[in-house]
């Protein structure tokens, strides 16, 4: 024969001249042929392995049998409940459940409806179904509260973190939520796709996605952080708020109460300020999960002094677990998407205004403590800045009533009308 395979002992293969010739070229050729070949092979099998490795990871998002928890500088396997909290939902609460959810969650007591918003089927390492999308006050049953899908986007996405992570800053878009047809359906599961992008030694990145009907309704990227000690310390000044919590009524309350002052003559307003207050104050907010309190009414509808600046007082109408702090963070994302879009287009109601479409496109928000109690009165700030191009933006900021600045948050919102171009 003109060629043998040589292995030697604990070494790598090679291809030896067999020939009786010496000096034969014909048989040099072939065995270059041979070890080029050889060489080739290897390298395109190479490629072929790593990047079938990285297709893997991207569509499967999770190439580990089990999910990876991180612990110290190690990676551990193991798996932790998503709210290990003594208000999770009971078997009581989970009579007459399809699927995992409640048929109508509004119907729940107010401390087991907040729970149970966060009661996740866990369908992959990586993947959390949440079933209960229904809440009192929404715009439409059948469309889902944006707060909502935002604190379930960030319960999914703490679910795959240790606990001494804490989230410090998350950026969400909402992608399918400009119109009832195409928003995010309350009666269909929604699939929350967690991305693990990175886990270091102070910090983890996760980016969610969350999936309803095949298709992507709603996208975050949230980063956890290490408690840490203090650097340098600054905050802004406290605001000066004419009213506190007690002397302010609930926003139905109020807007009756705003009525009166017009009929009476004491406010002047339009008849169209006049039924859009009164469809304001038909709202029944008995049953919503926050009790919400403006601290000038009038001045929201554009009566009184010009400001586009606005307090709310908010606070959870049951008390919450101090058992976890996760739950608390949650509340109040949830509770962050109920005021800032109102505060763009409310002070245009004096000029009779009457938006044909709005909604929220993004939601930012910053937490500087972790230590937060969504059942004890906060300070919810909200400005609007600027206002065109059928979009606004609004600028919010909650604080304690220790004066501890607690979250920076903003939004930008779409905002459509068929009439005149109101400018304020």
């Amino acid at each position: 024969m003109l060629s043998r395979l040589n292995v030697s002992q604990g070494g790598p293969s090679t291809v030896v001249n067999d020939c009786p010739r010496s000096n034969c070229e014909w048989c040099d050729h072939k065995l270059h042929c041979i070890q080029l070949a050889r060489t080739i092979f290897l390298s395109f099998f190479r490629h072929f392995l790593c990047l079938f490795l990285r297709f893997t990871r991207l569509f499967r998002r999770d190439f580990f049998p089990v999910q990876c928890l991180r612990s110290g500088s190690r990676l551990t396997t193991g798996t932790r409940p998503i709210c290990s909290l003594p208000t999770m939902v009971t078997s009581t609460a989970r009579a007459g459940t399809v699927g995992g959810g409640v048929k109508d969650p509004a119907l729940l007591p107010k401390e087991i409806r907040t729970s149970a918003f966060f009661d996740f089927e866990r369908v992959e390492p990586n993947v959390f179904r949440a079933a209960n999308l229904s809440t009192s006050g929404q715009q439409s049953p059948h469309a889902a509260y944006g707060g909502l899908i935002m604190a379930q986007a960030l319960a999914a996405a703490e679910a795959t973190v240790t606990e001494e992570f804490k989230p410090h800053s998350m950026h969400s878009f909402f992608i399918l939520n400009d119109s009832i047809r195409f928003s995010v359906d309350t009666t269909v599961p929604v699939d929350y796709h967690v991305r693990l992008l990175r886990d270091g030694r102070s910090f983890c990145t996760r980016s969610v996605e969350a999936i309803q009907k095949g298709k992507v309704v709603f996208c975050l990227q949230t980063s956890f952080h290490v408690v840490e000690p203090d650097s340098c310390v600054h905050q802004s000044d406290y605001p000066k708020v004419v009213k506190p919590a007690d002397e302010c009524p609930e926003l139905s309350l109020s807007s009756k109460e705003l009525l009166d002052r017009i009929a009476s003559g004491e406010v002047k307003g339009s008849e169209h300020t006049r039924a859009a207050i009164v469809k304001h104050s038909q709202i029944d907010r008995t049953q919503w999960l926050f009790d919400i309190r403006c601290t000038d009414t009038a001045a929201l509808f554009g009566l009184g002094d010009p400001t586009r600046t606005f307090y709310f007082w908010m606070k959870a109408r049951v008390p919450l677990s101090t058992a976890d702090d996760r739950l608390h963070r949650w509340m109040i994302v949830f509770a962050s998407d109920s005021t800032p879009v109102g505060v763009i287009f409310r002070p245009h109601t004096k000029n009779d205004f009457t938006p044909s479409m709005v909604f929220s496109l993004d939601h930012v928000m910053h937490f500087h403590h972790h230590e937060i109690r969504a059942d004890e009165w906060m300070l919810y700030e909200v400005e609007s800045t600027v206002a065109g191009a059928g979009r606004g933006f609004a600028r919010g900021r909650i604080w304690g009533t220790d004066g501890k600045l607690l979250v920076s948050l903003t939004q930008e919102a779409l905002v459509r009308t068929r009439g005149d171009v109101s400018r304020i």
